[in-house]
């Protein structure tokens, strides 16, 4: 989690954003339990709050490589973006309720989106993006 130039800090003189890594780095050390044989599951409630964007970056890719190796991943984001293209399932929350539950592609594609977030949305294809990315009307 990139934190090795702060090894010799102690916690609480570390940022905001330094304090959820050595968190993040806390559960992956937990994740596989007793049983490494046995894959685990990662609940995380928005991971990415706080972090600049490379370390937003960093910590996605891990939880694609976490993934690949059967470990199942629920997150909280709040980031529409960051969901849809790093999400296999997308279970989309307005006041506690479930709007719509649907991959990445069939919420991108949606008027959903927009009645949650109460904002009209444009489609943009990015280059190197394999969905559209969302941008506010």
């Amino acid at each position: 989690v990139d934190m090795e130039a702060c090894r010799d800090r102690l916690y609480t003189q570390l940022s905001g954003g330094e304090k959820r890594r050595v968190q993040l780095a806390r559960v992956l050390a937990q994740i596989h339990g007793p049983n490494p044989a046995q894959p685990g599951y990662l609940f995380l409630d928005e991971p990415m709050n706080g972090l600049d964007l490379s370390h937003q970056i960093e910590a996605l890719e891990l939880m694609k490589q976490l993934r690949t190796q059967g470990i199942g991943i629920c997150m909280v984001l709040h980031d529409i973006n960051q969901a849809i293209q790093n999400s296999d399932q997308i279970v989309l929350l307005k006041n506690g309720e479930r709007l719509a539950t649907g991959s990445p592609e069939d919420l991108a594609n949606s008027d959903c989106l927009e009645a949650a977030l109460e904002i009209r949305l444009q489609r943009q294809s990015v280059k190197g993006m394999p969905l559209p990315w969302l941008i506010p009307k």
